[in-house]
């Protein structure tokens, strides 16, 4: 366990010294694995922001028992994001399971911006979904 985690020390001694105020260039096309995994963390965080924008936009604009609805299906929502992308990428290890995560906690935000986006912005008349009034 201790040569373990000696090893683990030394390899990040290794890297290098890194920045926190300094973001990779995601769109290189030779980034090492430490810098994929923080340009994931890079787009989940952007992914997130929107998402929360538009959610908060929603809110805004709901009834209190639309507000109620929505607070509780996105707490199911991102419940079950994060268990379905556990999921997926069990089989994965390392900063490479980290990256697959990030990714895929991203795709299901971005898919889920535009279900919400669906919702907020339906055609008047139409009774598939729940627009604010």
């Amino acid at each position: 366990m201790r040569i373990a985690l000696i090893a683990a020390m030394m390899a990040a001694l290794a890297l290098g010294p890194t920045r926190a105020d300094e973001a990779p260039d995601c769109k290189s096309q030779s980034l090492d694995m430490v810098q994929l995994d923080a340009c994931a963390g890079i787009a989940f965080k952007a992914a997130d922001a929107a998402l929360n924008k538009l959610y908060g936009q929603m809110i805004a604009k709901y009834d209190a028992p639309n507000q109620a609805l929505l607070k509780s299906a996105e707490r199911a929502w991102l419940a079950y994001r994060d268990a379905e992308c556990t999921f997926d990428t069990n089989l994965s290890s390392g900063l490479f399971n980290s990256m697959k995560y990030t990714q895929c906690r991203t795709a299901k935000t971005l898919a889920r911006i535009k279900e919400l986006d669906g919702q907020f912005h339906c055609p008047e008349g139409h009774t598939d979904c729940n627009a604010p009034e």
